[in-house]
């Protein structure tokens, strides 16, 4: 197996649809306990209408790139710069707020193993 090969076998993707409560900023889960370790490297959002404020936070602090980016009905992707390190037993959570008219979020976090 090549250098690459080794590497692409690393990354892996969580991929979220949700319902966006009507008046209401709110979090969801996505990773209640890390099973391993992993670095989060990109974010790609898009939500059916209007816009919306979205951070990806590891134990409650915010992955850097990914605090407070806004997801709008086109499909947009985010590069973690800083902040960005999940250890095992590391909780990862979505924040949405800030909603204009948008009811779906559909959204993919990408990360790679270390």
């Amino acid at each position: 197996m090549s250098l690459i090969e080794k590497q692409a076998s690393k990354v892996e993707a969580f991929s979220f649809f949700v319902e966006i409560p009507a008046l209401s900023d709110s979090s969801f889960t996505l990773m209640e306990y890390a099973p391993y370790a992993c670095s989060v490297d990109y974010l790609f959002l898009k939500t059916d209408a209007g816009d919306i404020d979205v951070s990806i936070q590891i134990n409650g602090t915010d992955v850097t790139g990914m605090d407070t980016v806004s997801a709008t009905s086109t499909q947009s992707t985010f590069t973690a710069t800083a902040a960005n390190i999940v250890t095992a037993g590391n909780r990862v959570t979505v924040l949405m707020e800030n909603d204009n008219i948008s009811e779906r979020l559909a959204g993919t976090l990408q990360v790679t193993r270390i």
